[in-house]
């Protein structure tokens, strides 16, 4: 039997869509051939994405890939696993950015969801991205579900707006992108022979992203 160590099955998990509360809520688990030097090498993303070499920080979140990534000038600097929005109350897809942060927050709809490392992208509908349960299919109220140590991440990679003293806005926060459709059934990481398969290249993520750049260069054209 192959013996796996913490960080190998963290990324086996992380490649399944789960954390490691559900680690038992699957039939079966796909684990990669590819090397496991690099989780990163292990993305379902580009590495490279030539239309966003000049836009400093972006994240993109794919709702067919239940899976989020963040570029910097183009160069994937991170992945994971994530939860979105299930087909009663879907996530928002489009164009956002960054309204605030807090490192704990407590959720409007019941006050029992500890939300940790809680970034806002959408202030009237309470959308945001935090760490909880990651049960390997979309379950959440609308708001974007990250494994711990991806929303702490996130979360310092974040940035706030900027306000000028009449209150309007001087600087945009992070650009966030939420793309793609699901059914709310297939798990493409399972049907995949290889990693590499079910993934988004570098042409399918450039036109998903690309009804967004123009407004993305507006909006920091100045910053």
């Amino acid at each position: 039997m192959t013996k796996y160590n913490s960080k190998e099955f963290g990324n086996i998990f992380a490649l399944n869509r789960i954390d490691f509360a559900h680690r038992y809520a699957v039939n079966s688990l796909v684990v990669p051939r590819d090397s496991w030097s690099s989780f990163l090498q292990l993305a379902p993303f580009p590495i490279q994405v030539e239309s966003l070499i000049d836009i400093e920080k972006i994240v993109v979140f794919s709702y067919r890939l239940h899976a989020f990534a963040v570029y910097n000038h183009g160069t994937l600097l991170r992945w994971g696993p994530t939860s979105m929005g299930k087909k009663s109350t879907p996530s928002p897809t489009g164009l956002f950015s960054v309204n605030w942060k807090k490192k704990l927050a407590i959720s409007t709809v019941d006050p029992s969801w500890k939300l940790p490392w809680n970034v806002n992208i959408h202030n009237t509908m309470g959308i945001g991205w935090h760490q909880y349960a990651l049960p390997g299919y979309h379950a959440s109220h609308g708001c974007l579900r990250l494994l711990m140590e991806d929303a702490e991440w996130l979360y310092d990679f974040a940035e706030t707006p900027k306000f000028t003293t009449k209150g309007k806005i001087r600087m945009f926060g992070t650009p966030v992108v939420v793309v793609d459709q699901t059914d709310f059934i297939t798990k493409p990481w399972l049907a995949a022979s290889s990693v590499s398969q079910g993934a988004l290249t570098e042409r399918e993520l450039t036109i998903l992203v690309d009804d967004y750049l123009s407004e993305i260069r507006k909006r920091y054209a100045s910053q």
